[in-house]
């Protein structure tokens, strides 16, 4: 289980997450969004 509480990320003034929180349970999931929308960003900022 994955658990994240208030990320906040920005690009200079672009606002990307604010204050997110989710938890991702041991199941499959997929994340699915427009090129550009913040996919890559997430996934790199939760895997450090």
């Amino acid at each position: 289980m994955i658990s994240i509480n208030n990320l906040s990320f920005s690009y200079g003034a672009q606002r990307i997450f604010s204050n997110t929180s989710l938890i991702i349970d041991n199941c499959k999931n997929g994340l699915v969004g427009s090129n550009g929308s913040g996919k890559s960003t997430f996934f790199n900022l939760i895997s450090g």
